[in-house]
């Protein structure tokens, strides 16, 4: 477990902005770009099901009005 620590400690070095130096050898680091990953997946998962709403609503639409895209 320490030896995956370890990495996870190097990797989060390189990827640390100068913000995180406030922050140097603790375990506040890890809880923020853990944080910073899990907003992210939950933007990316919003936007995919929010595109996919409106495509459907837009399909649903038009077949409901009798308008039909001629793409």
């Amino acid at each position: 477990m320490n030896k995956f620590k370890n990495v996870l400690n190097k990797n989060v070095d390189v990827i640390c902005s100068i913000n995180c130096e406030v922050f140097k050898n603790s375990e506040w680091r890890l809880l923020i770009h853990s944080i910073k990953a899990n907003v992210n997946q939950l933007i990316a998962v919003f936007s995919v099901s929010f595109a996919l709403f409106v495509h459907f609503k837009r399909k649903h639409n038009s077949k409901s009005s009798g308008i039909h895209n001629k793409h």
